[in-house]
């Protein structure tokens, strides 16, 4: 999704509207303070007719959804010029021409008469406040097209999402201080307060910082408790306190972190709007105050994450037992015989397994689950029996991970080097149509040599263009079909040397 003018207000980006999500945490929401029109463009990644446009627009107001988008128009680019939309009918109000009239729902289909093959849909419109929720794009459904009823808003170019990144804090345990004092976060079962930060030991002062894509904020999770920080009973009152509560998705357990200067952010909780704030001194109590918005705020509502140490980063492909990894994968969505203490990262192995028409009911599990979820792209696409992908194909796919909200790995391809360009192609490409990936990937098997690992990584994370790459699979192994001029104690000092 892009946008003529991110005219958005807040955290309410144009890429909220082709997310999947029919929401009001995930909604559109045109600045009133912007100059009139609002335009908001979609962008197919191919050429294609269009049969019709649902337009989901409003908001939550109790049962029902209020303030849909009444009077808008419709234009349509066709690779040269914006032309008028040919529309036909409309579920609601009144269609002249391209423009729609009148309308009282907020769940509108657009029809459109036959057109040439488009690249953009533009909606213009002088409604303050114009919130669309969605934008679902559908091709025309003649009996000889190929292409009919797959909806095209899953497979558009997005406008790029806010500068904050999951990498940006990622796979570690931080302690959280306090501007000042330098006194930490600390939490248990009996509360969350501050302690002096001479205690660099403590366990209960580390935290993960847990980012969500959907709602661009962050959970912000305990080691020992492995609970999430909220707002006592999801009060919106000042002086409510900051507790702890099993790890969920609810609003009053999500935080944006507001940059103030120097690595020290404002803790902002979602739902209530206002900014964690301690009362000073060890053991102090913790309350939500409203945000301090000058230029300099007070150091009470300061807090500043320090690095302490790295999560588990050592897995295995497939659970084999326990050997010191915090966690594991295989080739689908699910492994029931994974201990509890190992967290699961699922996979997308090829284009039609596991099926993609299920992977919606997997959301809310993979969002719920108080241990980090990741997911895995296509495995070796670029070999026959395994997903045997073109990049253009893996391309058209992409978006549909991209909708789960989750870190994603890049596709892994069976080698990288210069006669093997699948990944670059496609990481470069994903990057030029504004596509989330945000690692590489790589698999490795040749004699027990430490250098052609590295090398193996680092090729991988040259074509990835810099991003941190997943090693997920390795192993010595000659496919000569001998057993190498290499003995078992190489192999040892090898798996010493690289672990």
């Amino acid at each position: 999704m892009s946008s003529v003018f991110e005219n958005a207000q807040g955290v309410y980006y144009a890429a909220n509207a082709v997310d999947g999500l029919v929401a009001d945490n995930s909604r559109w929401l045109a600045d009133p303070s912007s100059t009139q029109p609002n335009t908001i463009e979609a962008k197919l990644v191919s050429p294609h007719r269009v049969g019709s446009l649902h337009v989901y627009s409003g908001f939550q107001n109790g049962s029902s959804v209020s303030d849909p988008l009444a009077d808008f128009n419709v234009e349509f680019y066709d690779g040269t010029d914006w032309i008028s939309a040919p529309i036909s009918s409309v579920s609601s109000g009144t269609a002249t021409g391209n423009s729609v009239t009148g309308n009282t729902s907020a769940e509108l289909v657009v029809n459109f008469s036959e057109v040439v093959a488009i690249e953009n849909v533009r909606l213009t419109f002088d409604q303050n406040y114009g919130r669309i929720r969605e934008l679902v794009v559908l091709p025309r459904t003649n009996s000889n097209e190929s292409e009919a009823g797959f909806p095209l808003g899953t497979s558009v170019q997005r406008a790029a999402k806010p500068d904050t990144q999951f990498a940006e804090f990622g796979d570690a345990w931080f302690r959280i201080a306090a501007r000042g004092s330098s006194d930490v976060l600390v939490a248990s079962e009996a509360g969350v307060t501050q302690t002096d930060s001479g205690n660099l030991l403590l366990q209960e002062s580390r935290f993960q910082l847990l980012y969500s894509y959907a709602l661009d904020a962050y959970r912000i999770r305990n080691r020992v408790s492995g609970r999430a920080l909220e707002v006592e009973n999801a009060s919106l009152l000042s002086g409510a306190a900051i507790v702890e509560g099993e790890y969920s998705a609810a609003p009053h357990q999500l935080w944006r972190l507001e940059t103030t200067d120097s690595g020290y952010y404002q803790l902002i909780n979602v739902w209530s709007g206002m900014a964690i704030q301690t009362s000073g001194g060890s053991s102090a109590e913790l309350t939500q105050q409203s945000v301090d918005t000058s230029t300099n705020p007070i150091n009470q509502q300061e807090w500043k994450p320090f690095f302490r140490d790295d999560y588990f980063k050592k897995g295995t492909g497939g659970w084999v037992g326990s050997y010191g990894t915090g966690w594991a994968y295989n080739w689908n969505r699910s492994d029931p015989d994974l201990p509890v203490d190992q967290f699961y990262v699922p996979m997308q192995h090829r284009a039609g397994w596991p099926d993609f028409s299920t992977l919606h009911t997997k959301y809310g599990d993979w969002h719920r689950d108080v241990k980090p979820s990741y997911f895995l792209g296509f495995n070796e696409p670029d070999r026959p029996e395994q997903a045997n992908m073109t990049v253009e194909r893996a391309l058209e796919l992409w978006p549909r991970l991209e909708n789960l909200d989750l870190p994603l790995i890049s596709p892994v391809p069976a080698t990288i080097n210069a006669s093997n360009t699948w990944l670059a192609t496609f990481m470069d490409d994903a990057d030029q149509l504004g596509y989330r990936t945000d690692y590489g990937a790589a698999h490795w098997y040749a004699g027990p040599n430490v250098g052609s690992v590295f090398n193996r990584v680092d090729a991988a994370q040259d074509a990835s263009n810099g991003r941190d790459v997943w090693l997920t699979e390795f192993s010595v192994v000659d496919w000569s079909g001998g057993s190498g001029n290499w003995t078992e104690e190489d192999i040892q000092s090898f798996i010493l040397e690289f672990l």
